[in-house]
């Protein structure tokens, strides 16, 4: 079972990668650059995708952490990576559950009033800089931390040496995503509607990791058989 929910949420999460990657709208890019206004109007059009692209990526995190945690469960003779990776997923698939709908919530519920001539922009930044925190927190769970310790709970007995190496590359591709400033026109919009500085700071970077990431699970789920 655990290797059917990883590989099949590992599946999961490169189909709504595509999906996402088919609208061609990017929340991360758009508080990097400061075009959150333009991104809420663009993305009015393609919320039937978005709501897949969203939909997608929860399921798969979800299936991915349930299958994570049972491949944590198989480490006895590794019991502090396994306990690490449990953790990591627990993390993340929460996280997923939470904040990847409040992503959708930003198209749905900010992109009308910015397309019919509103500025919400400042509500965008905000909620925007929450999910995509999350998201980056997820996936460095699920993907990095976890991955990377349960291939150390299985070393020695079902994980192959090189399988446990790669998982070096993957934590160490997690350690060098850290969320980044958004740009200085997204502070702008966003000290425009407050009284008071707040220094944003946001997720970018990291689908190369899911991708990765993906990989290495679906070969832990083969190897497992």
């Amino acid at each position: 079972m655990a290797g059917a929910f990883s590989i099949v949420g590992a599946l999961t999460m490169l189909a709504g990668a595509a999906t996402w990657a088919s609208t061609g709208t990017d929340l991360d890019a758009a508080l990097m650059t400061g075009t959150v206004p333009e991104y809420l109007i663009n993305t009015h059009s393609k919320t039937g995708a978005l709501a897949l692209n969203i939909a997608l990526w929860t399921i798969g995190a979800v299936l991915m952490c349930a299958g994570g945690v049972q491949l944590a469960a198989l480490g006895r003779s590794h019991p502090q990576p396994a306990a690490l990776a449990a953790f990591a997923y627990a993390v993340g698939a929460a996280s997923a559950i939470v904040f990847f709908p409040l992503w959708y919530g930003i198209i749905v519920g900010l992109s009308p009033a910015q397309a019919a001539g509103a500025d919400v922009s400042a509500f965008a930044i905000a909620l925007g800089h929450g999910a995509t925190t999350a998201d980056w927190l997820a996936t460095v769970m699920i993907l990095a931390v976890g991955g990377m310790a349960v291939a150390h709970a299985g070393r020695d007995t079902w994980v192959p040496r090189w399988l446990r190496i790669w998982s070096y590359f993957i934590g160490v591709a997690g350690a060098l995503s850290p969320p980044r400033p958004c740009s200085r026109r997204s502070q702008h919009l966003w000290d425009a509607h407050r009284p008071h500085r707040h220094r944003l700071a946001h997720r970018g970077g990291h689908r190369g990791d899911a991708v990765q990431g993906a990989v290495t699970v679906a070969a832990l789920q083969r190897r497992r058989g």
